[in-house]
C-alpha cells in the first residue's frame, strides 16, 4: 500500500485557492464547474518481465502526473495523489514513467460512483432490476452524485 499522499500542484498557481485550479477564474466566468474538494488516486507500476501475464509491482519509478494541463506532480510509485474534484468536469489524469531502461504511461477519468452502484446493483438483480436502475439513473442529475478515480495503473515495458 503507498506509504504517503501527494498533492498535486496547480499549473497556474495564482488563479488557484489550494487545489481549486479555478478559484479566481470563477468569479468572472461562473460557468467553471464547482470545486467539490479533493479526491485522492492511487498510482502503481507494473512489468511483465517474461510477458506470462504475471505482472510485478515495481517500486521506484518516477513518474510525472497532468490533469489536463490543470496540475502536475512527480511522484515514485506506489503513492496516493491528491486531485482536485470537479464532479463530472474532472479532467482526465495520466501519468508518464520511466525506470531504466523501462517506460509506460496510463490514464484515469473520474465516474460517477451513484451511477456506478446503481449500475452494479441493477446488473445483479437482473433484466428487471437492469431496466429499473436505468431508468432512475437516467431521470437524475449528476449535480450532486459523487465522483472518484479509478486507480492509475502503468505498465512499464
Amino acid at each position: 500500500m503507498p506509504a504517503s499522499v501527494v498533492s498535486v500542484t496547480p499549473t497556474d498557481a495564482e488563479q488557484a485557492n489550494g487545489l481549486d485550479v479555478y478559484a479566481a477564474s470563477r468569479a468572472n466566468n461562473p460557468g467553471l464547474p464547482p470545486y467539490r474538494g479533493v479526491s485522492q488516486i492511487e498510482v502503481r507500476t507494473f512489468f511483465d518481465s517474461d510477458q506470462s501475464g504475471d505482472r510485478k509491482e515495481i517500486d521506484g519509478a518516477t513518474c510525472t502526473i497532468d490533469g489536463g494541463g490543470l496540475y502536475t506532480a512527480e511522484i515514485s510509485p506506489p503513492r496516493i495523489i491528491s486531485v482536485p474534484n470537479y464532479g463530472s468536469a474532472s479532467p482526465l489524469v495520466g501519468a508518464q514513467c520511466t525506470k531504466g531502461d523501462l517506460k509506460g504511461s496510463g490514464s484515469t477519468k473520474v465516474y460517477n460512483e451513484y451511477q456506478r452502484n446503481l449500475a452494479n446493483t441493477a446488473a445483479s438483480a437482473g433484466l428487471l432490476g437492469l431496466a429499473i436502475g436505468a431508468a432512475v439513473g437516467a431521470a437524475t442529475a449528476d449535480d450532486n452524485d459523487p465522483f472518484a478515480y479509478d486507480q492509475l495503473v502503468v505498465e512499464l515495458k
